[in-house]
């Protein structure tokens, strides 16, 4: 038996829309679009009615009708005085019309939360009139509008199976699983899940195999090809199959990870009962069990893998006793036959290929004529081709369809909620420089990018370093131009020069370039590498105690766009020189439990203080001075040296850029708070800034004493003068030397 249920779906002021039942069970849901809300409720429902708590609806023929009602608002004090409203306004409320079974009919305000019945021969306006008015009769004007008419309303109805009659599709679901694990193939997670747009001569291939053979089977592919996809598709199929051959009916899927199936068990033995009590649940009811990922079986249970889940799953997959669906990626598949011997023997290996780029183009153009209907947006033709270029130019490692599905769903969603109708060029560019924090000028081939102009932005920001200006600007054009090599990093700079003269002021100048002023502070990614210079410092690099990926991993994962900086790199331990090859050279990091990092989307640059007292050069070429070049190999073996794209020499800073240091050192004291706010312009003369320059000025530490020098000889006396002159303000203050020190001269203005 079916049950239909009616809905109603309306957009909130917040942006979201809520979805709630007009009759039966009383149930709501709220969800960024109407479809996802629905789908929300539609779960629950299915829940509910699985529990022998739900309610067929007696609601026959609703319809929406919109009707203007005077009240009157009031206002309400803390001692609940009331203060009426001199006048009357005039709101518009929606409201919901049906009939009952009985001929009664029903009145439903969704937005109120009220309603009423009423007989055919009641006067209808005045029972409406007079609901409202009790509804909203005593809110003040604010609340009123929380209570206006919403932008978007619409009825819709959720059709449902009585489970109470259950039929052979849906077998009753021990607590032991659904604790631990998800049943595949429901039509609410179909909802949400991504179809599987050409993969469908495999998805029927995976459903044939489970059905026919026995063997547990390994789903192989890169990170992102769609492993997940093709086995919730094939759960799907079975399902479908379950309905039209009950006698002979196909494996249930249950979904888990390693994680979730010992969640909670703390005492020894513990998870291997639960573990234990899902294999005898499965083989009860001839269901299958699907892993997101076969290594976190190898690492979770035990520190040691022989002693793992895994391990203690091999002798039920030897038996027969238990059939195990896992994804796994080729390395990750390298280090489970390294950690536990024998385990990947016992899979049949299905192979999810990489896409081709005609099929990837193809199977882009889908989704998005999919997605564009499903979220009724109309899309410009030539998207699926600006998608893809954006994709394989700054992030050539991503396999598709993960992120570009990822990214497809986001930009549709984006455009729906701001109340788009349509989606461009223009829509993606700005959802890719959302997400990887690049500007306009490097994504759009149409904004022309002068070298010089480029060469003149770091000359503005880096003083006195005209070598290392240039090769920054050499990686900025170079990924302007998208000639920069695709497996390699955006580019691998080695910084060498004495301390304090602008080595990681130059890293931090190209991230505020490349991510802008606001993210350029997340975005440069630091690691002192004297750090790593003991024992297992190339396994701290990766992991943390725990096993878990370190914090510098976590980072470059959740945002692969960055400026990496690797300071101080000939401290650090030369197991770690060894880690960082792969990166340099294929932009690649991986632990010995086989997860890859992907660092090819961001700029690798390494400091050193070798070579501090020699001339300017930058590479490998006549600029470069060889005696940089051997000093560098002496420190460096020929192999890492060989993966640098650059070897830029920072000099000692003279005094004519001491002085410039000293004038912006001074500029950045007048932004402060503590002036601006009371209007206060600092100013200086010509005799503080060669003092300054005289006292900060120290060959072996390069612009650091001169920053003290300007907090202790300026920002302390500034502020001793602001502590004796509270009262002043919109004044000019002028520093002055005098008798070798600087002191403060305020000049008034005349009224």
């Amino acid at each position: 038996m079916t049950h239909r249920i009616p809905v109603i779906v309306w957009q909130t002021p917040t942006g979201t829309f809520t979805a709630t039942t007009l009759d039966g069970p009383r149930a709501s849901a709220v969800d960024v679009t109407p479809v996802d809300a629905l789908a929300q409720l539609k779960a629950y429902l299915v829940w509910l009615f699985r529990q022998h708590e739900g309610e067929p609806a007696d609601l026959r023929e609703p319809e929406l009708r919109d009707y203007k009602i005077r009240v009157r608002p009031e206002y309400r004090t803390t001692n609940d005085s009331v203060f009426p409203v001199g006048e009357t306004v005039q709101i518009h409320v929606t409201a919901v019309l049906g009939k009952r079974r009985d001929g009664s009919g029903v009145c439903i305000f969704p937005t109120l939360g009220h309603r009423f019945t009423y007989q055919p021969t009641d006067p209808l306006n005045e029972l409406i009139n007079d609901a409202v008015a009790q509804s909203l009769g005593r809110c003040t004007p604010q609340e009123l509008v929380l209570r206006l008419a919403p932008p978007q309303i619409s009825l819709s109805a959720i059709h449902l199976q009585d489970r109470r009659s259950r039929s052979n599709d849906e077998e009753f679901a021990p607590p032991v699983l659904t604790r631990v694990a998800d049943r595949l193939g429901q039509r609410n997670r179909w909802l949400r899940s991504p179809r599987g747009i050409g993969r469908e001569p495999l998805v029927r291939s995976l459903a044939d195999r489970l059905t026919t053979g026995r063997a547990s089977l390994l789903i192989l592919g890169e990170s992102g090809v769609g492993k997940s996809t093709v086995i919730t598709e094939a759960a799907l199929l079975l399902r479908r199959d379950l309905k039209r051959d009950s006698e002979s009916p196909p494996p249930v899927l249950w979904q888990t990870s390693a994680r979730r199936l010992i969640a909670g068990m703390m005492y020894l033995g513990q998870w291997q009962e639960r573990v234990e009590q899902v294999i005898a649940a499965l083989g009860n009811n001839a269901a299958v069990l699907c892993v997101e990922n076969l290594l976190d079986l190898v690492r979770t249970g035990n520190e040691q893998p022989a002693a793992s889940v895994a391990a203690f799953l091999i002798p039920y997959l030897e038996r027969g006793e238990l059939r195990l669906v896992a994804e796994v990626t080729p390395r990750e598949l390298d280090a489970c036959r390294r950690l536990l011997p024998g385990l990947a023997d016992l899979f049949e290996v299905v192979r999810v290929p990489d896409f081709s780029p005609t099929e990837a183009r193809t199977v882009l153009e889908q989704m998005l004529i999919t997605g564009s209907r499903q979220y009724h947006l109309e899309a410009e033709a030539g998207l699926a081709e600006l998608i893809q270029r954006l994709f394989r130019r700054f992030v050539p490692y991503a396999t598709f369809p993960g992120r570009v599905a990822q990214f497809t769903r986001r930009m549709l969603h984006e455009r729906r909620s701001v109340g788009a109708t349509h989606v461009n060029t223009a829509d993606v560019l700005a959802q890719f420089r959302h997400d990887t924090g690049l500007p306009n000028v490097l994504l759009r081939d149409d904004i022309p990018l002068p070298q010089g102009e480029v060469l003149n932005h770091f000359q503005s920001q880096i003083l006195g370093q005209p070598a290392a200006c240039q090769a920054a600007a050499h990686v900025v054009t170079m990924v302007k131009t998208g000639l920069n090599d695709p497996r390699r990093p955006l580019g691998v700079l080695l910084f060498c020069g004495p301390t304090g003269v602008g080595k990681t002021e130059m890293a931090k100048a190209l991230a505020r370039y490349l991510f802008g002023d606001r993210d350029a502070h997340e975005r440069l990614v630091r690691l002192d590498m004297s750090e790593y210079s003991g024992f297992g410092a190339a396994e701290r690099l990766v992991s943390s105690s725990n096993g878990e990926v370190s914090e510098f991993i976590r980072k470059m994962r959740r945002q692969p766009f960055a400026v990496v900086l690797f300071d101080e790199i000939e401290k650090a331990a030369p197991e770690v020189h060894d880690a960082l090859l792969g990166l340099l050279d294929e932009g690649r990091l991986t632990d010995r439990f086989g997860r890859t990092t992907n660092f090819q989307s961001a700029v690798v640059i390494l400091t050193s203080n070798v070579g501090s007292d020699r001339a300017t050069g930058v590479g490998f070429d006549s600029s470069a001075p060889a005696s940089l070049e051997k000093i560098v190999l002496s420190e460096f073996r020929p192999e890492f040296v060989n993966r640098l794209d650059a070897i830029v020499s920072f000099v000692a800073l003279d005094t004519e850029t001491i002085s410039r240091l000293a004038e912006r050192e001074l500029e950045s004291v007048a932004k402060r708070e503590g002036l601006a706010k009371m209007g206060l312009k600092l100013t200086w003369t010509a005799d503080v800034v060669a003092h300054l320059a005289r006292v900060g000025c120290d060959l072996r530490y390069g612009a650091r004493p001169l920053q003290r020098a300007v907090e202790r000889q300026v920002v302390a006396v500034v502020a001793e003068w602001r502590l004796e002159h509270p009262q002043v303000a919109d004044s000019q203050i002028v520093l002055e030397l005098r008798n070798g020190a600087v002191v403060v001269r305020p000049v008034f203005r005349r009224m």
